[in-house]
């Protein structure tokens, strides 16, 4: 505490002079409204707070954000585990056989202090994404101390995230993402992101960095960043659509010269085995699915699986549950039908989106839409990007009354329920199945009509822009 209070007073003086002028006299002007925000951003950090213990104390009963079976679960292991067996000279870091997740009779070995309780899932990502958690490991081999690193690093990046891109959008909508931003950091969502040590929320901001980047014509900065959440986690590359619509080829060939770097640099550390596993193996995996069968390994689990899984596959897998037959290709081709409709919905959002506040909700709508492609797409910790999303429509509450309800039901949906599992007690089944459908037809729909219809252009673009492909400045 010591330490902390003085910075934490210097941070407060030099971050008070940079808010916008528009917020000085609030408190006099609206002082329900100021006390109302106060409150929030007071839960924000108590809500950080408890979270933090739970990282740091896991005998801590009351830190999770839900006191229920997955409590104690974590993706970060894979991570890790993966970057050991690669270390060790395993040829293939997707077999199923390390990891307890997928099969059942894995005992993996960790030479990471401290992880062995938590070492379940199996290793999802490209062969690229190694490099990072290789880095981490070359620093420490103590899990707790990785995780809780990980956490600052999560938690500060997305703080910055959001004050960043609030600053941009500028004006009303942005004055309005900005104070409601500890909203969405206190939600459930965020918070299993931090407590799973997953790697989404990170993706979003980069993805999210990468564009801002961009219209500040740092392309390198850009390529950077976005190559890096596509090397991670592969939905973000949903971005490359409007680049490419509004003609940004420096920003696409910044992209792809970063992502050609991080390959050479991945193949140079970590040798040709995993590319080739991941290319000859686990990429149809990944693509039909079969990647995600944990309820072969785990049939206790199945409905609380199929529940938590928000994909077009999910969705085929809860139909299932609740005893409608459908066809075995079921789920490949409504997975397919929705990766075309995802790529519609980016083209012609592309093409509407000539304001800042446009194109950070497109933004933020896309990589929603694009995160629940992925065939194991669970609830948990998808609905952060939607509630930022909303965040930046709160200025649209003031419109007709049928769309403030709905509008304000996805604030209270999203937060509360980002998805039916994990629940201290689950419901019957099919009301859990039901309540799952409607979970995921209201996101995909929301975040639909973002990309497409949040924040219009209201002038054209000057010729300047139109001529050299430029986005419009407004």
């Amino acid at each position: 505490l010591l330490a902390v209070a003085p910075a934490q007073l210097a941070a407060t003086r030099a971050l008070a002079g940079r808010l916008p002028a528009a917020l000085d006299g609030a408190a006099r002007r609206r002082p329900r409204t100021s006390a109302l925000w106060a409150l929030l951003a007071v839960a924000a950090l108590l809500q950080t707070g408890r979270t933090a213990a739970c990282l740091t104390d896991d005998a801590l009963a009351w830190g999770p954000v839900l006191p229920d079976y997955f409590s104690h679960h974590m993706c970060m292991p894979a991570y890790l585990g993966a970057a050991e067996l690669n270390a060790a000279g395993e040829p293939n870091v997707y077999d199923a056989a390390h990891y307890p997740g997928v099969a059942r009779d894995a005992r993996p070995h960790t030479d990471v202090a401290g992880m062995e309780r938590y070492y379940e899932d199996p290793y999802q990502y490209p062969p690229q994404f190694l490099l990072l958690p290789h880095v981490a490991l070359a620093l420490t081999s103590d899990f707790a101390l990785l995780r809780t690193g990980w956490f600052a690093l999560q938690a500060l990046g997305f703080l910055a995230a959001g004050a960043l891109l609030a600053r941009w959008v500028g004006g009303a909508r942005g004055r309005a993402a900005a104070l409601l931003f500890p909203l969405v950091f206190l939600s459930m969502g965020t918070m299993f992101n931090f407590q799973y040590g997953q790697f989404h929320l990170a993706a979003l901001v980069l993805a999210v960095g990468g564009m801002l980047a961009f219209e500040r014509r740092r392309d390198a900065a850009g390529g950077a960043l976005l190559a890096a959440a596509i090397l991670a986690k592969m939905f973000p590359a949903v971005l490359l659509v409007p680049l490419a619509v509004q003609r940004r080829w420096r920003a696409l060939g910044a992209t792809a010269a970063f992502t050609a770097a991080y390959t050479a640099a991945a193949l140079a550390v970590l040798g040709t085995a995993p590319f080739e596993a991941f290319a000859l193996e686990h990429l149809p995996r990944l693509l039909d699915g079969r990647a995600f069968q944990f309820a072969e390994a785990w049939p206790e689990f199945a409905d609380v699986l199929a529940a938590g899984n928000q994909s077009p596959v999910g969705l085929v897998q809860k139909l299932e549950r609740l005893g409608v037959d459908v066809p075995a290709a079921a789920g490949r081709a409504l997975n397919a039908a929705y990766t075309l409709a995802v790529l519609a919905v980016a083209v012609l959002g592309s093409r509407r989106a000539t304001t800042r506040g446009g194109r950070a909700i497109l933004w933020l709508g896309l990589l929603g839409l694009a995160s629940h492609r992925s065939p194991g797409a669970w609830a948990e910790y998808l609905s952060v990007s939607s509630l930022w999303l909303l965040s930046l429509t709160a200025v649209d509450l003031r419109g007709p009354r049928a769309r403030t309800a709905l509008l304000a039901a996805a604030w209270l949906l999203l937060f509360f329920l980002p998805g039916i599992v994990p629940l201290p007690a689950l419901p019957p089944v099919p009301a859990m199945m039901a309540l799952s459908i409607v979970g995921l037809v209201a996101v995909v729909a929301l975040n639909t009509w973002a990309a497409l219809h949040a924040a219009p252009a209201h002038a054209p673009a000057p010729a300047r822009a139109v001529a050299t492909g430029l986005p419009s400045p407004t």
